[in-house]
């Protein structure tokens, strides 16, 4: 959302609080998603590898 919702937020002269939760959201979703995708990729790999046979 970020700066977009913040200009759509200034455009239609919105209360002062949606463009408050506009970047509440533009800053905490991006945060989030940092936080989560790398262990959401690994797993990923990890299924997509060949088993390894023991010796």
């Amino acid at each position: 959302m970020g700066r977009s919702g913040l200009a759509v937020c200034g455009a239609v002269d919105a209360p002062a609080w949606t463009g408050v939760s506009a970047h509440v959201a533009g800053l905490v979703g991006p945060a989030i998603f940092t936080k989560v995708y790398p262990a959401r990729a690994q797993a990923r790999l990890l299924a997509q590898a060949p088993a390894t046979a023991a010796p």
